[in-house]
């Protein structure tokens, strides 16, 4: 049976066989590090703001999606340059080569970025910055 709402707090404790391999796994294909059962995007590209089954917030604070997009930035710019030096020293070198190399580069950031997205959410819960907390207030532990 699947669950589409949250009816309380999941802990590590409750996922006794969830390895940080397999939390990444989960990430990948796009579902909550925490649980491993939630989706973390609603779109493409659109991140949602928490995970549907266990309610762990993926962005605690806006912009933290710098780091991904910078990160396949980054590796697009240097897949870009690989393969316009491949082009060049290998004679293949035509009119234009520049914007085949461009082409190769933007269409493996916009192919790359949701990946690297959800590896950048995977590494935020593995360092301790996207964690889970109780999505209603009477789950939450009272302070003494």
């Amino acid at each position: 049976m699947r669950r589409t709402s949250i009816s309380r707090t999941f802990t590590l404790e409750d996922l006794p066989g969830l390895t940080s391999l397999q939390r990444l796994r989960a990430a990948v294909r796009g579902k909550c590090p925490h649980c491993g059962c939630g989706r973390m995007f609603c779109g493409v590209y659109q991140l949602r703001e928490r995970c549907e089954v266990c309610g762990t917030p993926f962005e605690r604070q806006g912009g933290e999606w710098t780091g991904a997009m910078w990160l396949t930035v980054s590796m697009s710019a240097v897949l870009g340059l690989a393969a316009w030096a491949w082009l060049f020293a290998s004679g293949h070198s035509f009119d234009g080569d520049q914007y085949a190399a461009g082409l190769v580069s933007t269409a493996f950031g916009l192919g790359a970025y949701r990946y690297v997205k959800a590896w950048w959410i995977w590494f935020g819960y593995l360092t301790g910055f996207v964690y889970s907390e109780p999505l209603y207030p009477e789950h939450r532990r009272r302070e003494s």
